[in-house]
């Protein structure tokens, strides 16, 4: 999975959201095997095992990086991303005598992005749609199998 990550990132294919900010280059290039700065504590470096089957060292330090409940650094692009969006929903939404404030205009921006955008996005996780699409199809399936058995 990671490896794959890897390749999206390398190849720029990840969605904005999650890169929103993120210095990729970086991320990928500079300390790849974590000697200057060291992984937080959930990181599991590799078995001669994971070596043999592809997996480097490098992959688990970026999966390290990205992906443990230490870092907050896809969640910290998203809501980047979102204040974006919000920005332009309450240009939108809201007349520009209305917000001339700049406190009022962040304050409504931030609210937006950390209390209507975020959750909306969390509940569109790969394990929800899956959820959702199966329900979808039992329910067609519930309708159409007496039927379909003739």
């Amino acid at each position: 999975e990671i490896a794959i990550i890897r390749e999206y990132l390398l190849a720029g294919r990840l969605h904005t959201a999650l890169t929103f900010g993120m210095d990729v280059p970086s991320l990928l290039f500079a300390d790849p095997l974590g000697k200057d700065c060291p992984p937080g504590p959930s990181h599991r470096p590799n078995n001669d095992w994971d070596r043999q089957r592809g997996h480097t060292d490098e992959d688990s330090i970026l999966e390290n990086r990205l992906l443990s409940p230490e870092s907050s650094l896809i969640a910290e692009c998203e809501l980047d991303y979102n204040r974006v969006l919000a920005s332009k929903v309450a240009k939108l939404a809201v007349s520009k005598n209305e917000i001339e404030s700049s406190v009022v205009r962040t304050m409504l921006v931030e609210m937006l992005a950390s209390c209507v955008l975020c959750p909306t996005m969390g509940c569109f996780t790969p394990d929800n749609v899956n959820g959702w699409l199966i329900k979808g199809l039992s329910l067609l399936d519930d309708r159409g199998g007496p039927e379909g058995d003739n």
